[in-house]
């Protein structure tokens, strides 16, 4: 497929698209070469062997901008041995060999929480974006975006309550296949799921203070990253596989609405 032409939705330049995924590359690798599924909250799993990608966001400069955030996630998640595809078993890759514990609060350190921070307004920027039929449910109002728009070229500042964002990470109970990013009823966080690891970021600008979750703030600890692990087996995600998203009940406050 040939890279059209156009303006990027990021930097405003025209010229070729590059095909951007909207969930980086190397949080959507498979464990065989058969293709996984992937559920995008609201119609039955598919096969995919690719991820989503769009061709009609990102121009080339763009594309790069965002790799930069996508490089930072990967060497904190995956580098560190976060990520599914790190803790398969090399001799048997339907099983998880690691020794994540359910409650256990992990600890990554010499992050750079701000470029982090920043990855995760893009996964937001770009589901908010692109015209991708897995995505219509995510929806930031026109001010918000292009706050989102320029917090990622650098032209306004980002501070840690700005478009708030924490991780969690499952334990090795089983491997959960691949999702689109999701809402959860009665949390204020969009969910993004990134092969074992959980990106929550807040759509609005500003969160009420005091919510369970916000000491595992990205950039709350300059350098330092802290990261919750849940239990897979009793995840919401689990039950986003079985029924209807709109069914699901969660306490707003919960810091874990997987648990």
């Amino acid at each position: 497929m040939g890279s059209s032409i156009g303006r990027c939705l990021l930097t405003g330049d025209v010229g070729p698209f590059s095909k951007s995924h909207i969930i980086p590359k190397s949080f959507m690798k498979r464990a065989t070469k058969s293709p996984f599924k992937e559920w995008d909250g609201e119609t039955r799993p598919k096969r995919s062997q690719t991820g989503w990608y769009d061709y009609g966001i990102l121009g080339r400069s763009g594309e790069a901008m965002i790799a930069k955030f996508d490089d930072v996630a990967a060497s904190c998640f995956v580098d560190n041995g976060f990520t599914y595809s790190k803790r398969r078993d090399p001799l048997k890759l339907d099983l998880l060999r690691d020794n994540f514990i359910d409650g256990y609060v992990y600890e990554i350190s010499r992050v750079d929480t701000q470029s982090l921070h920043l990855f995760a307004i893009s996964l937001l920027w770009r589901s908010a974006v692109t015209s991708l039929s897995g995505f219509e449910h995510i929806t930031v109002r026109a001010r918000r975006l292009e706050e989102l728009r320029q917090m990622l070229l650098g032209t306004e500042p980002l501070s840690v309550g700005d478009f708030p964002a924490y991780f969690i990470v499952f334990d090795g109970a089983r491997e959960l296949i691949k999702m689109a990013p999701s809402k959860i009823k009665g949390h204020p966080f969009i969910r993004f799921f990134l092969d074992g690891v959980v990106c929550y970021v807040s759509p609005t600008r500003r969160v009420k203070t005091g919510l369970a979750f916000e000491q595992f703030y990205v950039g709350s600890d300059p350098g330092l990253l802290r990261v919750p692990c849940v239990s897979s087996a009793s995840s919401d995600h689990l039950s986003f596989m079985t029924k209807s998203s709109n069914n699901l009940v969660n306490t707003f406050g919960n810091p874990f609405p997987d648990r």
